[in-house]
């Protein structure tokens, strides 16, 4: 008896033990909860263009919308649970090279519009607190999802101007008191400390293609669907033809493209986009680049998207030491306050423009792709 109930009362203190390790909620990898969120979204096409054409602004706030956000309440939280784990990993196997499956980015980006929508909500409602700690979950967001692919990278450029566009919505909307503009950018800052960088996709591409342009792999790798059939049928010729010198010198090639794209990345921005497109000009006549042109992406583009992420970024931190200096004076300054972030189209401080409602931030040099100068416009609630 004695043996027996030592056995027992032991398994019962085991199991009491293990049970809240096995039940911890949250889980310590950010991707389990991102996973299930998309799992409980619900949001069929009608209601998801709603959503596209309430985030760009072109419909109100309305009824339908509310009730969308309320019947997507657990996918949202869920995703804000997510945000606050420091750790994600998508479990994406990288040793595929090009054939890797990735996650189902359309649904991770429906539910960041999900936040926005929830966000606008609270806003309207007066909680203004909540609605910008919605913009902060939708910049972690973005950091968890930007990974070894480039589309995870513009994908988390795309939901970070997704926040962007909130924030400077809300601070328009609103009249935020000193203490609260203060946490914003202490939120700001600390989001700043995790940038969304280009560096772990850079790396991704140069790795796939170190593992795909191979004699076994690069037919399957042409059959996915790069580039046209007439392009596909060029290269698999070419496949066919090739010995392993051949695939030794286009992975040599890669690699260098790589390896150049990330030395040009690091020039100011008019001498990167210069520099990003003679790169891939190159690639149509590199004698060892067979691969080159269909799999590569327009890189000048990946640099003005990063550009405009980091320049609105800079805008609305900027943005704030005005409200700051508003809340503390009862009016806006003259000029810029010394120090403040600025342009990186142009690398100089933004144009400042105090205007009848509040203030512009003009950029001082275009967008080199759309050919467009951006102005950051901001209100003051009176």
């Amino acid at each position: 008896m004695k043996a027996g109930f030592t056995s027992v009362t032991l398994f019962i203190l085991v199991s009491s033990l293990a049970a809240p390790c096995a039940l911890a909620y949250p889980p310590d990898n950010a991707a389990v909860l991102y996973y299930k969120a998309s799992q409980l979204c619900r949001v069929d096409d009608e209601m998801g263009d709603a959503l596209h054409s309430f985030r760009k602004g072109t419909i109100e706030l309305n009824e339908k919308i509310k009730e969308l956000v309320k019947n997507n309440k657990e996918a949202i939280r869920t995703v804000l649970d997510a945000t606050e784990i420091a750790d994600c990993d998508w479990g994406i196997d990288y040793s595929r090279g090009f054939e890797l499956m990735p996650p189902s980015y359309g649904t991770l980006r429906q539910l960041s519009t999900l936040i926005f929508a929830e966000a606008k909500i609270n806003a309207a409602d007066g909680d203004h607190r909540t609605a910008l700690g919605r913009c902060i979950s939708l910049h972690k967001m973005a950091n968890h999802i930007n990974d070894r692919l480039f589309v995870s990278h513009l994908v988390g450029i795309s939901i970070n101007a997704i926040a962007h566009e909130c924030t400077a919505q809300i601070l328009s909307d609103a009249a935020p008191e000193a203490e609260t503009l203060i946490w914003l950018r202490d939120q700001l800052s600390q989001i700043e400390e995790l940038p969304l960088s280009i560096a772990p996709s850079l790396d991704g591409e140069k790795q796939a293609g170190a593992v795909s342009i191979t004699v076994d792999r690069m037919a399957n790798v042409m059959n996915v669907g790069f580039g046209d059939k007439a392009f596909q049928d060029m290269v698999l010729e070419k496949v066919g033809a090739g010995d392993e010198a051949f695939f030794a010198k286009n992975r040599r090639a890669w690699n260098q493209y790589w390896s150049d794209v990330t030395a040009a990345l690091e020039l100011p921005y008019p001498q990167a986009h210069a520099k990003l497109q003679q790169l891939y000009k190159e690639c149509e006549t590199h004698p060892d680049a067979t691969f080159m042109v269909a799999l590569v992406p327009a890189c000048e583009k990946i640099c003005t998207l990063s550009t405009r992420s980091k320049t609105h970024y800079n805008a609305i931190m900027t943005a704030l030491e005005l409200y700051l200096i508003r809340a503390r004076t009862g009016k806006l300054p003259d000029s810029l306050p010394a120090g403040v972030a600025g342009d990186l189209f142009s690398g100089k401080p933004f144009r400042y423009e105090k205007t009848a409602d509040g203030f512009t931030l003009h950029c001082q040099a275009k967008d080199l792709d759309k050919d467009k100068t951006y102005e950051y416009a901001f209100k003051i609630k009176k």
